[in-house]
């Protein structure tokens, strides 16, 4: 029975080995504000999220000035997309765009951390004034709104309250959960080697093992990924759930694929090892 127990073991390893991983990387990318702010950083170039986000603020410019000029809505309205489009793509919007990161990823934390019940919510409202100066030239009585616009232009929600609240609970799940694979693996890959009938069989156990729970990983997250993003609305907020998803995935993604392919080195190793060394020894 020794064989089949250490091989039971050993598909234990591999999967805590997965979870372990995926938990940990998960983690990271949750309370790591560098690693938050580089994988999330390159959305502020993707054309469509600079498309929601200007529709999210024409919506705020047009609501706070609408009533403040006699200007058409509709005139308004397409101005301020245009130049909102324009401002999104400058570079100095790509530079307020990693600080707006930074903040928004120190608010998360905090509420996480800290237990806050409200939102999330992040500002951008130099990227309004600013286009809101940039329309000036072509609508002259917007110049002298700017000093009257309402605090709240350019805030966008990133977490609602309830929302804020899951993420504070699954993170503490999180956290157990790293802990308890991470203990299963080190028993279950120490029980293989202490009963498996060698250990040549032990290590290319272990290893097709972690290789096997990594790809059922990979497969399990791209699954994931879809059914969240079906489950947000088509359209444009569809759209972006979409890129936000691909970003997000990546390094989940990256990261089971390089740890099936530690598993599948580590098989194949131990399998030619006694080769190999017997013929140094001949040599």
């Amino acid at each position: 029975m020794r064989g089949p127990v250490s091989l039971l073991f050993a598909l234990v390893a591999g999967l805590a080995a997965a979870t372990s991983l995926l938990g940990f990387l998960t983690r990271t990318a949750l309370v790591d504000t560098d690693q938050f702010v580089a994988t999330v950083a390159p959305l502020g170039r993707d054309p469509v999220i600079i498309t929601a986000v200007s529709q999210e603020l024409t919506g705020q410019i047009v609501a706070a000035i609408g009533q403040q000029t006699a200007v058409p809505d509709q005139l308004v309205r397409t101005v301020a997309q245009r130049t909102i489009s324009s401002t999104l793509r400058s570079h100095r919007f790509q530079r307020l765009w990693v600080t707006v990161l930074k903040t928004a990823h120190h608010q998360i934390v905090t509420e996480v951390r800290h237990s806050h019940s409200g939102s999330v919510a992040v500002s951008l409202r130099p990227a309004a004034v600013q286009a809101l100066n940039a329309m000036s030239d072509t609508i002259p009585s917007v110049g002298g709104l700017t000093a009257r616009l309402p605090d709240s232009l350019g805030q966008v929600t990133v977490l609602t309250a309830d929302q804020a609240a899951t993420v504070r609970k699954s993170l503490r799940l999180l956290d157990l959960s790293l802990l308890g694979t991470s203990l299963a693996f080190a028993v279950a890959t120490m029980s293989t080697l202490l009963i498996s009938p060698s250990l040549k069989q032990a290590f290319i156990q272990i290893g097709l093992a972690v290789a096997g729970a990594a790809a059922l990983q990979w497969v399990g997250l791209h699954l994931l990924s879809a059914y969240l993003v079906a489950q947000v609305p088509a359209g444009a907020a569809n759209d972006v759930a979409q890129r936000v998803a691909d970003v997000l995935a990546g390094d989940l993604l990256a990261g089971t694929a390089w740890l099936g392919l530690a598993g599948l080195v580590l098989a194949v190793v131990a399998a030619l090892w006694p080769r190999f060394r017997n013929a140094r020894r001949v040599e």
